[in-house]
């Protein structure tokens, strides 16, 4: 016979006047501890709510935040469905298909300043490199600022506050490419002073003079439909419904 798997239940901040008539309405099977002041979860390492899952050796199998069933969840440990390995874009379909669980091994914790600061030495030196992995993130504090999954035409948009729609790159890196952009100083500076930093860094690494530019440019382009039959023309739009007139030319910002 199987030995039932255990969950541990903390609850904090929680005033017993409402957690047991809860309990009473809703019974749990397990253990349930009340932890007002945390200290107990604190000691385990706890520093947001999670789901504990433990096995009959009681040992931890795993740490799991969200909203999950938990009969499922069980279920899902003693199927052997359960993995710590997060699915990239590319597997994340096949993940699923195979109704796999995933589930942390450490204990979620509040997230800190210093979990994105990249590891390089304290200078003045704007760091530029392909991105290895597929997240995008945005991390900044008094001394540093990191850009980690962004486009060359997102890197723009951002520092120089461009609307990336009129951000007009070179053909040779008009792409879809993926960099990461540190900057972590020894000492504090402004916000604007890093992203100035960081805008002096992008244009030496990739050799371009990012510049507002006056264009005139194509807004629409007609052609006949494929049977050579011009389509009826639609009904205008009347006044005071959000109706525009078409501008004949729009302003870009030039990389070249």
């Amino acid at each position: 016979m199987r030995e039932p798997l255990g969950l541990v239940n903390v609850f904090w901040p929680e005033c017993e006047c409402t957690l047991s008539p809860w309990l009473q309405q809703h019974p749990v099977k397990g253990w349930v501890l009340r932890d007002p002041e945390g200290k107990t979860g604190n000691a385990y390492g706890l520093e947001l709510p999670a789901n504990v899952i433990t096995g009959a050796d009681q040992r931890i199998v795993g740490f799991f935040r969200g909203i999950q069933e938990i009969e499922d969840l069980f279920q899902a440990v003693d199927d052997g469905r359960i993995t710590t390995t997060r699915p990239s874009k590319a597997t994340l379909k096949a993940f699923i298909e195979s109704k796999m669980v995933l589930m942390e091994t450490e204990a979620p914790r509040m997230p800190r300043t210093e979990d994105h600061r990249p590891p390089f030495p304290l200078s003045f030196t704007v760091h530029v490199s392909a991105s290895q992995g597929e997240e995008r993130s945005n991390s900044s504090s008094d001394d540093f600022l990191a850009l980690q999954g962004y486009s060359l035409k997102e890197a723009i948009e951002y520092l120089y506050d461009f609307n990336p729609i009129r951000v007009h790159l070179p053909a040779s890196l008009d792409d879809d490419k993926r960099y990461d952009f540190s900057l972590i100083l020894p000492e504090r500076e402004s916000s604007e002073q890093m992203k100035d930093r960081l805008r002096t860094g992008l244009q030496d690494y990739f050799h371009v003079n990012v510049s507002r530019e006056d264009l005139v440019v194509d807004v629409y382009v007609l052609s006949l439909s494929p049977n050579g039959k011009i389509p009826p023309a639609k009904p205008p739009v009347e006044e005071g419904m959000g109706g525009s007139e078409v501008p004949e030319s729009h302003s870009r910002r030039r990389a070249a």
